[in-house]
């Protein structure tokens, strides 16, 4: 990933435009990049996701820009979140997870360095993903619970080391307990229930 900003004035008015920060993040591999493409090219809205506007190809790399305001990588974040926390990021992703199998996407692995969060709002968002494969249609039941265990990873490390009750789940949702987003969301909303009448 590479940043860029650019400041210049309007070629109708004059008058001075704001600064526009951008990310870019480049593709080399030949899979990858056709994969990116046709996923880029299917314009996928969801809340929790930070699409990239546009797409080119310089010196047989593949280019994805990305508006770049008042984000932080969660990767560079020093401390973990609480329980709560957690858990909610975990059903936001996972509502994101099952609105691409909706469109025939598996995602291919991602981890902390795919999840940015808000300055101002806190609000933790999806971008930039490694696309494992597009179906025609949706994608079929017996391949949805392939990103699981990649989710699992990073609701490890987001979590404090001593949450037993969760490294249990993690680990359960890394050998695969849960067969699709839903079972899991299912599972999240009982622990979430939990950690309330617990803090009451």
């Amino acid at each position: 990933h590479s940043s860029a900003s650019v400041d210049m004035n309007c070629t109708s008015c004059g008058k001075q435009l704001g600064l526009r920060k951008f990310l870019i993040s480049a593709r080399w591999e030949e899979d990858q990049k056709y994969q990116f493409s046709d996923f880029f090219e299917k314009e996928i809205e969801h809340p929790v996701l930070l699409p990239a506007f546009d797409l080119f190809l310089e010196r047989k790399s593949m280019y994805a820009v990305y508006d770049w305001q008042n984000y932080e990588f969660l990767i560079d974040l020093s401390s973990a979140f609480n329980n709560r926390k957690v858990l909610d990021i975990a059903l936001r992703l996972l509502g994101l997870i099952a609105h691409y199998h909706e469109k025939g996407i598996i995602l291919g692995n991602f981890g902390l360095h795919n999840l940015i969060i808000k300055s101002d709002t806190k609000e933790v968002l999806f971008f930039d993903p490694v696309i494992e494969r597009i179906y025609p249609g949706e994608v079929p039941e017996d391949q949805r619970g392939h990103e699981l265990p990649y989710l699992s990873e990073i609701l490890r490390k987001l979590t404090s080391a001593s949450e037993v009750e969760l490294s249990d789940f993690y680990e359960q949702t890394k050998t695969g307990a849960f067969k699709n987003p839903y079972e899991m969301g299912r599972e999240i909303e009982k622990l979430i229930n939990i950690f309330d009448k617990e803090e009451r």
